[in-house]
């Protein structure tokens, strides 16, 4: 439990070096005195940047497919090596799998987040959901991505083929090709598809790659992602333009960092110090930036 002595003190702007000083002369400077209210106007434009682009269930989708990017490029360099393994082989299924999770979480999640924060009948609610509706409608990759989720949930797992082509090349050198195969005629097999799904398979109607479909889902849920951040932008700016002027009256210079410093009513209770998220400020800003390309 906080003792009242812990909850009283006052908030102050201040600022550390931002490279290691000599031994002994480390120093923590003092700034001007702000409001409780001012403290809690940082955190909350932190917890928005975060909670929508740095801690998002966007940004694990795009860890997932980064992940799944690499192993695919590992066992391929593994296969022109003839040094592949059964458990790296196992691991494209994994990669994939958790791939697909992390597309149902997102979904789910950032409906759920932009319901809590606006309202389900606000504009930046029904922005997401109509952006992940016209990829669904108009993307393979999407629509075939959200149900192979359910039917590895059905199934236990997809089945997946490695595939290798090797040819001579013209100097002389093989060259080899790797990729992981899907087959719709296994698929549609004791599976019910969604109708539009299922006549996608039937028209390819044998195998396929799935790099490419995954590649597909993350660009789908990029644009869909993207919508979204658009519709927050106004919100979004007024986080920013919060946390660099708390940034800028606690270090106008280069060589110091800003931090928040509360200095307890009492000798008693200790000092807190907390940085300035200017991080949190700058990714967003990137973020928007990229935004605005990929919705142009």
């Amino acid at each position: 439990m906080t003792s009242q002595d812990e909850n009283e003190g006052t908030w102050h702007l201040g600022s550390m070096p931002t490279s290691p000083p000599p031994p002994g002369q480390w120093t923590l400077r003092f700034g001007e005195a702000i409001s409780d209210d001012e403290y809690a106007s940082h955190q909350a434009s932190a917890g928005l940047i975060s909670e929508t682009i740095s801690s998002s269930s966007f940004a694990e989708l795009q860890r997932r497919y980064n992940r799944f990017k690499d192993v695919l490029s590992q066992v391929a360099s593994a296969f022109a090596t003839r040094q592949v393994t059964p458990e790296m082989t196992q691991s494209i299924g994994n990669e994939l799998e958790d791939v697909l999770t992390a597309l149902r979480r997102f979904a789910d999640r950032t409906a759920h987040a932009l319901s809590q924060r606006y309202g389900r009948e606000s504009q930046e609610y029904a922005t997401f959901t109509q952006a992940l509706s016209y990829e669904f409608d108009n993307e393979f990759a999407y629509r075939f991505a959200w149900h192979l989720r359910r039917y590895s949930d059905h199934k236990g797992s997809i089945p997946f083929q490695i595939r290798e082509q090797s040819q001579l090349g013209s100097d002389e050198r093989i060259d080899r090709q790797f990729w992981v195969a899907l087959d719709s005629r296994t698929l549609l097999e004791n599976h019910d598809w969604h109708s539009l799904v299922r006549l996608d398979l039937e028209r390819i109607n044998g195998e396929f790659p799935i790099e490419p479909v995954i590649d597909g889902l993350h660009f789908s849920c990029s644009r869909a992602y993207c919508k979204t951040l658009m519709a927050q932008e106004p919100l979004i700016m007024a986080a920013i333009a919060d946390i660099r002027n708390l940034a800028t009256r606690a270090a106008p210079t280069d060589d110091v960092g800003p931090i928040f410093i509360r200095s307890p009513s009492t000798g008693v209770s200790p000092m807190t110090i907390t940085s300035v998220s200017i991080e949190l400020a700058d990714v967003a800003e990137s973020a928007l930036r990229q935004a605005r390309v990929i919705t142009a």
